[in-house]
């Protein structure tokens, strides 16, 4: 004989319950909604703003157009220091930390760049931006991922895509909009204070992950 099935108080049937976007403003995740949209335009726009006006940066210091394209594809291979930094860090301090103090070392290394006139000091700082950029990049997808469930996950993080491409596309051009009007070191000025501002958002909003993803 076939056990008693017991349904839950608030069980609702799955034509009754909110998918999609619908859900992902809901009661439910409308602050999680609310962090991811701002944290992912915040990160994704400095890291693509910074990035695309590396080049641009180092001949406004003083270096050739050729020495500029060297020094700066030489300042991404901090990436490759991106996932060791995550592993390390997640481990041990969550997801969610995780995520802001990437975040705020990212803020670190972006404001010295952009203040940076000798050569070593712009690798050095060049190298670390990278490295946290990237590591911010990664953490970010593991752990937007784990704050909704199975339901409405697919469109939700659709919509953080979309909200991270639209930063992509804006932060750029207010970046050139900043060089032109204002000084250099003004964009790394600006790069660090979105980076903070996606920092203190998820500390102030954010929620620790399910971990979904623990290697």
């Amino acid at each position: 004989m076939l056990p008693e099935v017991v349904i839950p108080a608030d069980y609702q049937p799955v034509e009754k319950q909110q998918v999609g976007l619908t859900a992902s403003f809901g009661k439910e995740y409308l602050v999680t909604t609310i962090m991811v949209t701002i944290c992912f335009a915040a990160i994704v726009g400095a890291n693509v703003g910074l990035t695309t006006w590396f080049s641009t940066l180092m001949v406004a210091k003083g270096f050739t157009i050729q020495k500029s394209i060297g020094f700066v594809t030489l300042m991404f291979a901090g990436g490759f220091l991106g996932f060791p930094v995550v592993r390390f860090l997640a481990k041990r301090i969550g997801h969610k930390w995780t995520t802001a103090l990437v975040a705020v070392l990212a803020t670190i290394a972006a404001f010295f760049y952009g203040n940076s006139d000798t050569l070593p000091f712009i690798l050095l700082f060049g190298v670390l931006y990278n490295c946290f950029a990237y590591s911010s990049a990664m953490i970010n997808n593991i752990y937007v991922t784990e704050l909704y469930s199975n339901r409405v996950r697919g469109t939700a993080m659709g919509w953080v895509y979309i909200c991270a491409r639209s930063g992509a596309i804006l932060v750029p051009l207010m970046f050139g909009f900043i060089m032109q009007n204002y000084e250099v070191s003004a964009v790394g000025y600006s790069a660090a204070a979105l980076y903070l501002l996606a920092a203190v958002v998820v500390d102030v909003l954010g929620k620790e992950g399910t971990k979904v993803f623990t290697h």
